[in-house]
Parts: C-alpha cells; sequence; structure tokens
C-alpha cells in the first residue's frame, strides 16, 4: 500500500507529499509549481493589500494550469527609521540591511523548496531591491509584480524610493506594463496581477529565466528611465546589486556615461508637480520607455516574452487596458511626459558629482536642485553622526551660507548608510537652501535636491570627506560635475595620514558581520563573500 502511494500520487515531484498536505492534490503537484514569494506584513503600510493581491496572482496561475504556494519573506518601512533623534538612534542602521536578508530569504525557500517558477511581489524600498535581486541570484523563470500605487497609504503617487523600484521593475523587462503606476485595489491592478500569475506559468513552460532578460543592455535602458524620470538616488546603488547577482558590471561611469545622454522628461513629485497616476494615463513608464526608445535596446526580452520593441507595438494595448478616477489621456497637459525633443533638461535628472571630495563619486538630484543653486561654495560645518547633525539642525546651530558636511553615515561606517532626507529638509527647499553633503543616503520622497550623497570612498574607508575641517571650503558646481574641498594636494596628504580609522560601531549581531561584508556604495552595497575575496 505504501509504495502504491509514493508511486501513483507522489513520482516526479521531490517533496509531493508535502505540498498535498500544504492542500495541493496529486493533479497539482504535477504541474508547473509557481511559489508566490509575498513580502507582506502589518508593519508596512505599503503591504497591507499584498495577501489580496497575491490572490489574484493564483488566480492567474490556475487559470494557466500552473500550481502555486505562497510563503513570506522580511519587510519593513523606512518610516520606522524617522524615531532617529527621538531616542531611537540605530533605527536607521537596520534599513538597508534588509535588502540584502530578502534576497538571501526568498533564495534559501525557492531553492529549498525546488519551485519551477517564482512571483515575486513587493510593494516598498527595500523589499523591492531585495526581491530584484532574489530574481536574480536564483535564475529560475520568475516574474515581478509591483504592488502599485496606494493613494491613502505607503508608497503614495509621487516618485518615492518605493515607487521608483517598482518602476524599475518595468523598466528591467521584469514586470507586465503599467504595473507600478496602476492602484494596488483597482480592477486594472487586479487584471495585471492575474496576468502576472499566468505570465509566471507561460514563462516556466518557455523557459525563460532572469538571465535572459536582465542583460547589460536591459540595465542600461533601465538607468535611463531613471534618469530621464529623476528617479530615486537609492536605485544608483540598487541597480549594480541587482547586476552583481548575474555577474554583470554596472559602474557609477554608466551613470555619468548614459546620464549625458539622456534628456529629463517627466517632472514628477517630489520634484515637480506631477503624480504617478497622471503619468499612468500617458502609458506610465511604457510611455516613458516609448518617448525614449531612439535612445533605448529595443531588442531585449522582456517577461511578455516578447521584446522591448515588440511590446511598444502593442503600446495601445498596455496603455488603454482602463484608465484610473474618471481620467482621460486628453484632460492631461502634454508636460506630464515630455518629448524627446522638447525636454525639462537635456541631461538626466541624477547627476554624479566627482572631486577631490569625492574621488569614486557622488550623486545629486538635479531634478529638484533650483539653477542658482547649480553652482556654489562655502565653509564646511562637519558632524561625525547623523545624530549629531539632526540636534543641531533641530537647534538651529548653523549658518544659512555653511556646507553641511555629515561622515561616518557609509554602508560600513553607518553603518546600514542611513539616509538624511530629514535633515535636509531641516535646511529648506527654497532658492537659499543650505547645502548637505553626506556619504550617507537619502530618500527619494523628499525633494532633497542641495543634498549630495553617496559619497564615496566613505569616512571610514578613509575617504577625504574623512579629514574635512570646519570652515574647509566646499565647491558644489553641477554644470562641472564637481565636487571638492578647496584644500591642497600636499595638506590633504598630510590630513590622510594622520587620520585614524574609529572603532566599528557594532562588535556583535548583524551589523557586525555587515560591517565586514559591505561593499562601497556607489559599488552596489552589497555583501562581499569571504570565500569569493579570498579564493
Amino acid at each position: 500500500m505504501a509504495r502504491a502511494y509514493w508511486r501513483d500520487y507522489y513520482k516526479g515531484r521531490k517533496g509531493g507529499w508535502i505540498l498535498v498536505q500544504c492542500g495541493l492534490s496529486p493533479e497539482d503537484a504535477k504541474k508547473p509549481f509557481i511559489g508566490i514569494a509575498n513580502s507582506w506584513s502589518e508593519i508596512v503600510p505599503g503591504h497591507l493589500y499584498l495577501r489580496e493581491v497575491a490572490r489574484f496572482i493564483r488566480d492567474g496561475i490556475k487559470a494557466s494550469g500552473g500550481s502555486s504556494l505562497e510563503f513570506n519573506t522580511i519587510a519593513t518601512c523606512d518610516g520606522f527609521g524617522y524615531g532617529y533623534g527621538y531616542g531611537k538612534p540605530d533605527t536607521w542602521k537596520y534599513c538597508l540591511p534588509i535588502r540584502d536578508v530578502t534576497a538571501d530569504s526568498v533564495e534559501l525557500i525557492a531553492k529549498h523548496v525546488d519551485f519551477d517558477g517564482l512571483v515575486l511581489l513587493s510593494a516598498c524600498d527595500k523589499s523591492n531591491p531585495g526581491m530584484q535581486m532574489a530574481a536574480a541570484r536564483i535564475d529560475k523563470p520568475s516574474i515581478l509584480v509591483p504592488a502599485g500605487l496606494n493613494f491613502r497609504r505607503c508608497p503614495g503617487t509621487g516618485l518615492g524610493t518605493a515607487t521608483t523600484g517598482q518602476c524599475m521593475s518595468e523598466a528591467l523587462g521584469m514586470a507586465l506594463p503599467r504595473t507600478a503606476t496602476t492602484y494596488t485595489i483597482s480592477p486594472v491592478h487586479e487584471e495585471l496581477a492575474r496576468r502576472s500569475g499566468a505570465m509566471a506559468v507561460d514563462l516556466v513552460r518557455s523557459n525563460i529565466k532572469p538571465s535572459d532578460i536582465l542583460t547589460r543592455k536591459a540595465f542600461e535602458n533601465a538607468i535611463r528611465v531613471l534618469l530621464a524620470i529623476g528617479g530615486s538616488a537609492n536605485y544608483c546603488m540598487h541597480l549594480p546589486a541587482i547586476a552583481h547577482e548575474l555577474g554583470i558590471e554596472i559602474g557609477i561611469e554608466d551613470f555619468e556615461r548614459l546620464g549625458e545622454e539622456t534628456p529629463y522628461l517627466s517632472h514628477l513629485s517630489p520634484n515637480g508637480p506631477w503624480t504617478l497616476e497622471e503619468l499612468d494615463m500617458r502609458g506610465g513608464i511604457l510611455g516613458v520607455m516609448k518617448e525614449l526608445s531612439p535612445l533605448l535596446n529595443l531588442d531585449v526580452l522582456t517577461v511578455t516574452g516578447k521584446t522591448l520593441g515588440e511590446n511598444l507595438k502593442e503600446f495601445d494595448k498596455w496603455a488603454g487596458i482602463q484608465p484610473q478616477r474618471g481620467l482621460s489621456y486628453e484632460d492631461l497637459s502634454k508636460d506630464v511626459l515630455r518629448p524627446l525633443d522638447d525636454p525639462i533638461l537635456k541631461t538626466g535628472g541624477l547627476t554624479v558629482l566627482r572631486g577631490s571630495l569625492a574621488p569614486w563619486g557622488s550623486i545629486i538630484r538635479t531634478a529638484g536642485v533650483r539653477k542658482e543653486k547649480y553652482l556654489y561654495t562655502g565653509p564646511a560645518r562637519v558632524f561625525d553622526s547623523k545624530l549629531k547633525a539632526t540636534e543641531a539642525l533641530l537647534n538651529e546651530e548653523y549658518d544659512p551660507d555653511e556646507v553641511i558636511v555629515v561622515r561616518y553615515e557609509g554602508p560600513k561606517g553607518g553603518p546600514g548608510m542611513p539616509e538624511l532626507c530629514s535633515e535636509a529638509q531641516m535646511l529648506g527647499t527654497e532658492e537659499s537652501a543650505t547645502y548637505l553633503v553626506t556619504d550617507g543616503r537619502y530618500s527619494g520622497g523628499g525633494n532633497a535636491g542641495t543634498i549630495v550623497g553617496f559619497v564615496t570612498p566613505e569616512a571610514f574607508d578613509g575617504g577625504p570627506i574623512a579629514i574635512a575641517r570646519n570652515e574647509d571650503l566646499i565647491k558644489i558646481d553641477i554644470p562641472n560635475r564637481r565636487l571638492d574641498i578647496l584644500l591642497s594636494e600636499e595638506e590633504v596628504r598630510e590630513r590622510l595620514k594622520k587620520w585614524r580609522r574609529p572603532e566599528p560601531k557594532f562588535k556583535r549581531g548583524f551589523l557586525a558581520r555587515y560591517i565586514h561584508e559591505v561593499a562601497p556604495a556607489l559599488k552596489g552595497a552589497y555583501l562581499e563573500s569571504p570565500m569569493a575575496a579570498n579564493p
């Protein structure tokens, strides 16, 4: 009896008896088996609806002849980091590392259970790149399903890090058109979720894997879209990390080169007045790629099973799924998405600055910078931590003409590379706003136009930002792509000789390990394997 039980019901599927106990029928166990990696969590406002979205995905999988089981990964909201300055100075340090733990956890489950394919469902700042990294690393037929917009909850309708991440899933070719720019709970998104589930089964049958889609050409396309919409600077870090999972080297040089060739076309909030809902009425990210098409690699494969060029030929099909909230295409000003020959800026909405203060590079969101601030020189006011800077700014203990320098907040020095968007907001957004320069990060959700972040090498690694002193002159020169500390080369060498690396802030727990394994920010801030470094 036992022999027949195993032979008749579970042959051909490892762990099949477990799947039946999980609710699948013996017949289901023989179908294309799709894992739904869901980052749903009650502690993340943007994820509260993801269980419902997963249900529509499962409907699509079933209708296409597949079977599925859902599993969870960790997720958090960056909003918890804003406890900084209110008795919780360490909360920000754990946020970025969650990206890599998300990728690790999905990899472990997907490889252990041995799914035939994956649907990866996410919404927020670290779950989006974590899922993108996981799909690339696992390299089984996969499709990403961004949660879409949420009018009442995060990620909202502006272009923050969360919504930028969702847009990047589309731009990379790993998500169906418009999944990033439609509302989470809407007939449009429900239909896209069903289609995504069905497409996951088709990808398994066609054996189309992320490595077939995520080529260097696809990453170049995504970078151009990022620059054209002035998205979150965090994706200057996340895209190289995703590429690293496939052995593709994407460096800051790629952002520099493509930034000079790619115009800024859509002045989205917080940089400008438009929302992603309004961009969606212009076709969403596929609409942006249509405008950029003369600059894009149109032969790249996508999860539709077709090339980007073929998807663009079917633009009307995707753009006309169903309008949202009673708006129509004709109602919108063409300024929501400008034509390629009449851009807002001739170069990208993010700009790489190099110089004596940032030899390996830094990032400024030029889409949010007023022209009056393109060239600025001011005396430094230096802080060795985010917390010290926050306290001084709250008490207005600085001069408006100073350049606020916040260091030891990089991936290793923070550790975890905290965001300093709130500090930039304290300094103002008007024409007279004070500049802030840091080896930490800044959010996509705030108009952090006068913040230069991701300064690399970071202070903990002995970058020049480590030897800056109060009253040193700092020069920001956007037209010439420069960030300099106005010291002689001899003075810089002498100060670096005297510099000593501070003790790591953590000696135990995950962050202690993170300090020793994390790569530089603009390399991707991924965790480097000690074995890979020392074969």
